[in-house]
């Protein structure tokens, strides 16, 4: 199973204190559905378009979108028991 969602903090400067904010986007059993979700929410949503899911180390995904306010999405694989 695997888990989108997005993640931006809305601290106005480095020195202010994180203001946090997470939006599920949904939990989905494919891979490729999750990575539909997520390259769907980056064309949408994010300033910058063009910006591409990178795959890390541990199997996860994650795509940055840098500008102000820029979200953060990420595709992570979710152990259900």
């Amino acid at each position: 199973m695997y888990r989108v969602y997005t993640s931006v903090n809305y601290a106005d400067t480095c020195k202010d204190p994180d203001d946090i904010h997470i939006t599920e986007l949904g939990y989905f059993k494919e891979l490729e559905k999750s990575l539909d979700v997520a390259n769907s929410y980056i064309k949408k949503h994010f300033f910058h378009k063009n910006t591409t899911l990178t795959k890390a180390l541990n199997g996860n995904y994650s795509a940055t979108d840098f500008c102000s306010y820029g979200e953060t999405i990420y595709v992570i694989k979710i152990d259900v028991k």
